[in-house]
C-alpha cells in the first residue's frame, strides 16, 4: 500500500483536490454567467446579447489596424480615405 504523500508546502494540504487549471476556467465562466444573471434579476431587464460584432465595434482602431496588415500580408498594398 502506497505511503499518504506529504504536503510540500502548508497550505497544499488545505487544497481542493480537483481545483488546478483546468478548473479555473470553468469557474471563470461560472463567474461570468451569475454575474449577468445578477444584473438580469436586479434590473428586472431582458438580456440582451451584445452581438458577434461587438468587440469590432467597440475598438474601431483596432480592427481596422488589423484588417489593413491582413491585406498587405495578402500581398495588397492599402490606402485608407474616410467614406464620404
Amino acid at each position: 500500500m502506497p505511503t499518504p504523500r506529504r504536503p510540500r508546502r502548508l497550505w497544499d494540504a488545505y487544497r481542493f483536490p480537483g481545483f488546478g487549471p483546468s478548473s479555473t476556467a470553468v469557474v471563470a465562466v461560472a463567474h461570468s454567467l451569475l454575474r449577468t444573471i445578477y444584473h438580469v434579476l436586479a434590473e428586472s431587464t431582458d438580456y440582451r446579447e451584445p452581438g458577434a460584432d461587438y468587440y469590432d465595434r467597440r475598438q474601431t482602431a483596432r480592427t481596422t489596424r488589423r484588417a489593413v496588415a491582413q491585406l498587405e500580408r495578402l500581398g495588397y498594398r492599402v490606402t485608407l480615405a474616410p467614406a464620404a
